[in-house]
């Protein structure tokens, strides 16, 4: 829901769809992409593990934390679709702001001991891939827009030296 309205956020600041399609791809895919990776990769919790930490319950521990997973993917597509325009230093701001979100879901996680770091870790890799990606989309579109926009605003000056 996050992913929806964020994206439709974008896709009115800038008059087009694309940011919001790409916003909400790329969430889902990091969705769909951590599901997958909790199929095949199956963690059960040792002995071990259990005796250290006995609030940890005996399920499997999924790898990679989905909520660090999801919430690195959104905070960061949706820094990337506002910095697309924005100068180094909004970047630069945006990137702190995502890093600190990050951080903030993936300690919640291994506070509660619900998630080992690795998992935490695996959920920024994954996260930084979909972004990755997604920003590479949104570059691409934004560089379409502004040489669209070029040729409109010199099409009558063209117009004029003709005639």
């Amino acid at each position: 829901m996050a992913a929806v309205v964020s994206g439709a956020l974008l896709s009115t600041h800038y008059r087009s769809l694309i940011p919001g399609v790409v916003v909400v791809f790329a969430t889902g895919t990091a969705v769909l992409a951590k599901d997958v990776m909790k199929v095949l990769i199956e963690r059960p919790v040792t002995e071990a593990e259990f005796a250290a930490s006995p609030m940890l319950s005996s399920d499997p521990h999924p790898f990679p934390s989905g909520h660090v997973a999801g919430i690195a993917t959104l905070l960061g597509i949706v820094a990337a679709g506002i910095g697309v325009r924005g100068g180094a230093a909004v970047r630069l701001l945006l990137a702190g702001c995502v890093f600190a979100g990050t951080s903030i879901v993936a300690v919640s996680r291994l506070v509660l001991e619900a998630h080992w770091f690795s998992d935490a870790v695996g959920g920024v890799l994954l996260a930084g891939i979909v972004v990755t990606i997604g920003t590479g989309a949104l570059w691409g579109a934004s560089r379409a827009g502004q040489r669209q926009a070029r040729v409109l605003r010199n099409a009558p000056l063209r117009g004029r030296l003709r005639t």
